[in-house]
């Protein structure tokens, strides 16, 4: 039993190190580079203002611990994974675009970095989008059961201003990370043209081409997603104002 416990404990600061800390993976080989050019880059990044950054959230520890008891047990658990994703933005995007150019501006390897960026978030958008869809789904019964209450004259105003705000937060927070995502394809877009004017590396263009036209279908996935919620948004104002009759 201890010798479980001891595993567990390991487990849990092992992925709450990997899931929770805002420090990214460089895309810059360590090895390659000076400890000169190394400060170089951490320097840029602390002077990149805060509004360039990714926000990041905390990720509760519990979420953490059923992660590390789903990997204990030699399973990844789906649940436990949207758990994580559901904890911060970052887990999707990573890096923010000035952060890595901080990168960019001391080994010229933009167009490998952009790749391997584009080729992470594709792996992870699956997961993430289970947590869209998992609110959305809550979201969407209580809209439903308000609008039941609603039509007998039994929907109460605290709750429906309750189910409203998390349903705004919800959609404030889909935008947020669309803007994101937009900024992102550009900067792979433009990327991959400035590889095309040095008439370099033509296969990784390609490949980024088409992690490009993955994250242009997932944008839109997540689009779709956003204006469900905002359908839900209108329906909760339709509630209040006649809550308030």
């Amino acid at each position: 039993m201890k010798a479980i416990n001891r595993i567990f404990g390991i487990c849990v600061i092992s992925i709450f190190a990997t899931a929770c800390s805002s420090k990214q993976v460089s895309s810059v080989n360590d090895q390659d580079i000076t400890q000169a050019q190394k400060q170089k880059i951490e320097q840029c990044k602390e002077n990149t203002p805060s509004s360039k950054k990714i926000k990041k959230e905390a990720v509760a520890f519990s979420c953490i611990a059923s992660l590390a008891i789903s990997r204990l047990v030699g399973r990844h658990d789906h649940k436990a994974l949207i758990c994580v994703a559901g904890g911060a933005a970052g887990y999707l995007i990573g890096s923010s675009v000035a952060e890595r150019k901080c990168e960019y501006s001391v080994k010229d390897n933009q167009l490998e970095g952009e790749l391997s960026h584009a080729h992470d978030m594709k792996k992870k958008f699956a997961t993430y989008m289970a947590v869209l869809e998992s609110k959305h789904k809550q979201q969407s019964g209580q809209v439903k059961a308000l609008s039941a209450l609603g039509a007998q004259g039994k929907a109460d105003q605290s709750s429906i201003i309750y189910v409203q705000n998390k349903v705004l937060k919800n959609l404030n927070k889909q935008r947020a990370m669309l803007k994101l995502l937009n900024e992102e394809r550009m900067t792979k877009n433009n990327t991959i043209d400035m590889a095309q004017s040095r008439y370099t590396d033509i296969e990784t263009i390609r490949k980024l081409q088409t992690e490009v036209k993955s994250l242009l279908d997932n944008i839109k996935k997540m689009h779709q997603n956003s204006i469900a919620l905002s359908k839900l948004n209108e329906v909760t104002k339709d509630l209040f104002v006649k809550a308030n009759k």
